[in-house]
């Protein structure tokens, strides 16, 4: 049974994204799916990109139903079968056959569960890839649409990355490629600039909040703190649920609150516990509440401050590190530096403590520099 296999792209503590009812949000990339239905012009390749846990995913599996019930030829918006939404009845054949992985036109690339070591392969191999080729090869009985899901790009080898290359220069007939991404940067640029590209953003606060309740199959109860913290992505409101991130941003918080700068002994014990055995969602927490702190810094710095403070006194510290707009151009620089470095040790398998470490070592190393400038900047003003 599929429910009892482990599923790579899965968020812990999510259903999964072909499970998901509902999408909230996304309106302007579901319209161009659509329209792009509808008139018949599909490209062979989309990628979507935006945070992790905004609903790309989801999204994806809306878009991949929605073209594999569409006819190869014209589709006038008449037809019964195609509605104004990326949405089809729960009881069509496809929508099961999706649910159950069992729809032979599509094709899900992700990385693979080993049953002996009891672990996900590290990325989607040349292998896998190259397994899009038996798929490709089979014939469409009633000349319908074949869609592949790749879930996610970001997990592909630099030989996987390759082989991808070359079936989007050279793309099947009748078939879309849905690519999804949680850090496009990363991505090779000649397979960005052969996709049409889906930029989604974080949710807005309704939305998040819909997202989690449906999510946690509630309809209250969470606290506003967490919906704060999340930046817009259920994935990240339900892992910060689930690993304590509220206690993890505060420890954060106070280790850049002094003006002493950095306590290294607290940063060393902040970092070691990475290093644990079964540590992996510490890690992953602790990554999450750098990338998001980073981003508040920016944000306050742009005048652009988040509306609620997620701990006691957090805008102090944001004023603290992030008094101007220089200063947040600095921070925003680093947010693909943390996300790189996170990818690169889970690549790798280098100690999560020492990246951890050195992460922090680094945001030290900007804050003592934004606070030479700013004291420059004051004497040379009185």
């Amino acid at each position: 049974m599929i429910e009892d296999i482990a599923e790579s792209d899965k968020l812990d503590g999510c259903p999964h994204p072909r499970k998901t009812l509902n999408i909230f949000g996304h309106k302007d990339a579901q319209s161009s799916i659509l329209n792009a239905i509808k008139i018949n012009k599909i490209h062979h390749a989309w990628l979507l990109c935006g945070p992790k846990g905004i609903g790309k995913a989801t999204l994806a599996w809306k878009i991949a139903r929605s073209l594999l019930i569409s006819k190869s030829t014209s589709i006038n918006n008449n037809n019964t079968e195609f509605s104004n939404k990326l949405e089809i009845p729960e009881n069509n054949p496809i929508y099961k056959r999706t649910l159950a992985l069992t729809e032979p036109k599509l094709h899900l690339l992700r990385k693979n569960w080993n049953i002996k070591t009891e672990k996900f392969s590290q990325n989607i191999t040349i292998d896998d890839v190259r397994g899009l080729k038996k798929f490709f090869s089979l014939s469409s009985t009633d000349n319908g649409r074949r869609v592949v899901v790749i879930d996610s790009a970001d997990d592909l080898q630099t030989a996987s990355a390759n082989a991808l290359l070359k079936i989007l220069e050279e793309p099947p007939v009748n078939t879309t490629i849905l690519i999804i991404s949680h850090n496009p940067s990363m991505l090779l640029p000649t397979i960005k600039s052969r996709c049409r590209l889906l930029k989604l953003k974080p949710l807005n606060s309704v939305d998040l909040q819909s997202g989690v309740y449906q999510a946690l199959e509630i309809e209250s109860g969470i606290d506003d703190r967490i919906l704060e913290l999340a930046h817009g992505s259920v994935g990240n409101a339900i892992h910060l649920l689930n690993n304590n991130g509220l206690e993890i941003y505060k420890s954060l918080c106070t280790l850049f609150s002094t003006k002493s700068g950095l306590n290294r002994v607290k940063a060393i014990e902040l970092a070691s516990k990475a290093a644990n055995k079964n540590s992996r969602q510490y890690f992953d927490t602790l990554i999450s509440m750098i990338v998001i702190f980073t981003n508040r810094l920016a944000l306050f710095g742009a005048g652009a401050p988040p509306q609620n403070e997620a701990i006691e006194n957090e805008f102090q510290v944001l004023q603290h590190l992030a008094p101007n707009l220089g200063s947040a151009r600095i921070w925003c620089e680093q947010l693909p530096v943390i996300l790189n470095s996170a990818v690169k040790a889970n690549k790798l398998n280098i100690d999560p403590s020492s990246v951890i470490l050195d992460l922090l070592l680094k945001l030290d190393q900007i804050t003592q520099k934004i606070q030479l400038t700013e004291r420059k900047r004051y004497h040379d003003n009185r």
